[in-house]
């Protein structure tokens, strides 16, 4: 029967599921324990990196209001600087991931490739609140925020090609809502703690690139696309 209904209708017999059989057409539990299962371990994950992302934001007036670098005559405080670091370093690294992203090279190496961005984009990030010089600090936020804008597109193509990836995307997008204020309020939290505020951004980030490595792998584990 299932090879009648792809020669009358002229699709591929593998996506015409019999009962039972768990195959990629079907609706049965384990195609939907999938999608709940990537869509948690994804959308955390990239929610994770918010917690080394922003908590540098966080830092106490007399560190973020210092001045740190004059443009054109006028003094840039160092929050300013990270402000502007932040929209170039994501805005530079688009074109430089769209087309690693599409590439075999991607494809073959890719959960060892999205777990050193991680790693790469939260200890930049840590040094950007340690380095000795404004200079620096900047610059390693800079290059933090480049290697970020990696991984929502490195993550998403775990999501691609499968039946549920709307869903998926949605779940992701969800995450984020939360993702900012909770980031922010666990760097307050540890200010409040009396952790050394130049070391917040590190151990914060440092727990959360746990998480998210760990997720990671789960969700590169999880079962292919269904289509």
């Amino acid at each position: 029967i299932r090879d009648a209904m792809a020669r009358n209708f002229d699709i591929d017999s593998s996506l015409v599921a019999s009962p039972g059989s768990g195959k990629p057409g079907d609706m049965s539990p384990d195609r939907s324990g999938t999608t709940a299962w990537i869509s948690v371990t994804a959308s955390v994950c990239y929610a994770m990196s918010y917690f080394w992302r922003y908590p540098i934001f966080m830092l106490p007036p007399h560190i973020l209001d210092a001045q740190a670098l004059e443009i054109f005559g006028r003094q840039l405080s160092l929050q300013e600087c990270f402000n502007m670091a932040f929209v170039v370093g994501f805005g530079a690294a688009k074109l430089p991931a769209m087309r690693l992203q599409t590439s075999a090279f991607f494809f073959q190496y890719r959960l060892s490739i999205l777990l050193w961005m991680l790693f790469l984009s939260m200890i930049l990030t840590g040094l950007a609140g340690l380095l000795p010089s404004h200079f620096l600090q900047i610059s390693a936020f800079f290059w933090s925020c480049f290697v970020s804008s990696f991984l929502y597109g490195g993550i998403v193509t775990y999501l691609e090609g499968r039946r549920s990836t709307e869903i998926l995307l949605a779940s992701i997008s969800a995450s984020l809502v939360f993702a900012g204020t909770v980031s922010r309020a666990s760097a307050a939290v540890l200010l409040r703690m009396g952790c050394p505020a130049r070391f917040m951004p590190l151990l914060l980030g440092a727990g959360a690139f746990l998480v998210a490595a760990f997720l990671l792998v789960l969700t590169a584990r999880a079962p292919p696309p269904n289509r």
